[in-house]
C-alpha cells in the first residue's frame, strides 16, 4: 500500500488473485485469434501494477525511450515509459501506448544498449497492437447478491469484481516473433544503439533465470521465448544493420552503474509496505495490521489486503481521501446502507485499534441463499483516517474483528525488522576476485548469481575501479 492517502481503489479485481502476471492462451472471441480479457490501458497501470517511485531513473528509461520513437517511418505517438515496482522480468504495453519495464529487469542491465534493445522490442510490440491484457479471474462467491453488489459499488470496481483478474501476457509463434524482432533491432540501429548489444543481456538473463528459482516460471521469459537459437539469430541480425553510434544519455557503464545504485531488488519493496508471514508492516505510516492466517496477501498501490482461499472472503485496508472523523464517516455510511437496502441498520460502536479512536459497522444478511456479512472500520491514525472493509461468509466475521483490532502504531522491534534490499555498485581493488569483494561489502548475492547479473565469470580477477553491482540488507529509515 502506498502512504499516499489520497489514492482510489482503481480497478480492485486486477489484484484479487496472487498472481501478477499470468500466462495464458485462452482465445477471446471466436476467429478474433485475441486472448481473453479487454486490452489493459494506462490509466490502469497505476492501479494492477505499483509503478516504481525513482523519478531520476524513471526519467532516464524515457528518454531512451523517446530517442527510440523519433525514428519512427511515419509520424506516430511517442509511448510514455515507466518503472513498474516488480522484482522479476517484465516488460509490458498497453493498447494506448505505454510501456513499462520492471525493476528486476533494469537491475541486469550492464549497457544504455541493451536497455534500449529493449524498449525498442516493447515499442515494436504496440506497432502490431501487441498489447498486454486483463484476463478474467475466478469469481468472489459473496457478490452475486444485494449485499455484494452494495460492497462492491462502495470499493468503485463493481463492473470488475465478480469477475475477477490477473495479468494477462500476449503470446505469439515464432514467426510474429522473429518480425518483432527484425523491427526492433532496424529501430534500435536507427536511433544510434547497438543492435546485437541485445543479444548479450538475453544471454546474461538467461544465466540469472537459473540461479532463482522465482524467476524459472517466470511469465515475461515463458511467453517470449527467448531460446538459444533466437538469441543467435537476434545477435547475427544485430551486425547487420548500418548503424552510427550515438552518444548514450548515461555516459559509459560507470555511469549507468550509478544510475541503477539504491535500486530496489526482490519481490517487497518497503515504501509500498512488506507483508511478514500474514503480518502486513508500512513503515511510512507507521502502522501494522495483522490479516487472517493463511489468507492470500494483496499489496496493491491503494490498498493492502487478503483473500480467503476459497474466495468466501475479502479483507482490504485504504485511505479514503479527506481526513474526516470516524465517527461521521460510519455515520454517513449507515445512512447509506439504509437508503438503500431500505432495513434496519445497527448504528456503529465506538471501539479503539491501539492507541487510535475508532467506529465500527457490522450488517448481516441472508444473501442468494448465502449467510453473508459485511464488517466496516474507520480508525484515525497518523493524521488519516483508515477504513478497513472485511466482507463474505458470515462464518468468516471473526475473523475480520481480529485483524481490525490488531491495527495498531510499528513498534521499534518491528520497525527494526524492516530492511530493504539495494544494488549497490561497488569499486573492485586491484586483482580482486568477487568472493573477496563481496565478503567486505556486505554483498548478500553468492558468488554466481553476482558473476552472472555483472557478466562475469566467478572466479575472474578484477582490474582496480571496476565497479560491480552487489546486493546489501540496509535499515529502512
Amino acid at each position: 500500500m502506498n502512504p499516499a492517502p489520497g489514492l482510489r481503489l482503481l480497478r480492485l479485481a486486477c489484484l484479487l488473485l496472487p498472481a501478477a502476471c499470468a500466462t495464458s492462451t485462452a482465445p477471446g472471441p471466436a476467429g478474433s485469434g485475441e486472448p481473453a480479457g479487454a486490452a489493459i490501458d494506462s490509466r490502469e497501470f497505476g492501479a494492477i501494477l505499483a509503478l516504481y517511485p525513482d523519478d531520476y531513473l524513471r526519467n532516464y528509461v524515457d528518454a531512451i525511450g523517446r530517442r527510440l520513437s523519433s525514428v519512427a517511418p511515419r509520424r506516430e505517438p511517442a509511448p510514455a515509459f515507466a518503472i513498474l515496482d516488480r522484482g522479476e522480468p517484465l516488460l509490458l504495453s498497453t493498447r494506448d501506448g505505454r510501456i513499462a519495464v520492471s525493476r528486476g529487469l533494469l537491475a541486469l542491465v550492464k549497457r544504455e544498449d541493451e536497455l534500449a534493445g529493449l524498449l525498442a522490442h516493447a515499442i515494436a510490440h504496440l506497432g502490431t497492437g501487441a498489447a498486454d491484457r486483463r484476463a478474467p479471474g475466478e469469481p468472489l462467491r459473496f457478490l452475486e447478491g444485494e449485499l455484494g453488489r452494495l460492497v462492491a459499488a462502495d470499493l468503485q470496481a463493481a463492473s470488475l469484481l465478480p469477475a475477477g483478474a490477473t495479468l494477462q501476457l500476449r503470446e505469439f509463434d515464432d514467426v510474429v516473433e522473429r518480425r518483432i524482432d527484425a523491427l526492433a533491432l532496424a529501430r534500435t540501429a536507427a536511433a544510434g544503439y547497438e543492435p546485437a548489444a541485445l543479444a548479450g543481456f538475453l544471454r546474461r538473463l538467461q544465466r540469472v533465470r537459473e540461479l532463482l528459482p522465482d524467476w524459472q516460471a517466470n511469465a515475461f521469459l515463458a511467453v517470449h521465448r527467448f531460446s538459444p537459437e533466437r538469441i543467435a539469430a537476434i545477435e547475427a541480425a544485430g551486425r547487420a544493420p548500418a548503424w552510427q553510434p550515438v552518444r548514450p544519455f548515461a555516459r559509459g557503464r560507470d555511469a549507468l552503474l550509478k544510475r541503477l545504485d539504491g535500486l530496489d531488488w526482490g519481490p517487497g519493496n518497503p515504501q509500498q509496505g512488506l507483508f511478514i508471514g500474514s503480518r502486513f508492516l508500512q513503515p511510512d505510516m507507521g502502522i501494522r495490521i495483522d490479516f487472517p492466517p493463511g489468507w492470500t496477501p494483496i499489496n496493491a498501490p491503494g490498498f493492502v489486503g487478503a483473500r480467503q482461499a476459497d474466495g468466501e472472503a475479502l479483507l482490504l485496508v485504504n485511505a479514503p481521501r479527506g481526513t474526516a472523523p470516524p465517527a461521521e464517516l460510519a455515520r454517513v455510511f449507515a445512512e447509506r446502507v439504509a437508503r438503500k437496502t431500505g432495513s434496519q441498520v445497527p448504528p456503529p460502536q465506538a471501539f479503539a485499534a491501539g492507541p487510535w479512536p475508532g467506529y465500527w459497522l457490522r450488517v448481516e444478511a441472508l444473501d442468494a441463499g448465502l449467510p453473508l456479512v459485511a464488517c466496516y472500520a474507520w480508525v484515525q491514525a497518523a493524521g488519516t483516517t483508515f477504513r478497513l472493509l472485511g466482507a463474505g461468509l458470515a462464518g468468516h466475521a471473526e475473523a475480520f474483528c481480529d485483524s481490525v483490532r490488531s491495527l495498531r502504531p510499528l513498534d521499534p522491534a518491528e520497525r527494526a525488522e524492516i530492511r530493504a534490499l539495494r544494488l549497490r555498485a561497488v569499486a573492485a581493488r586491484p586483482g580482486e576476485r568477487l568472493a573477496a569483494l563481496g565478503e567486505r561489502s556486505g554483498n548478500r548475492w553468492p558468488v554466481e548469481l553476482t558473476a552472472a547479473i555483472n557478466g562475469l565469470e566467478a572466479g575472474a580477477a578484477l582490474p582496480a575501479g571496476y565497479l560491480v553491482k552487489i546486493l546489501r540488507a540496509e535499515t529502512y529509515y
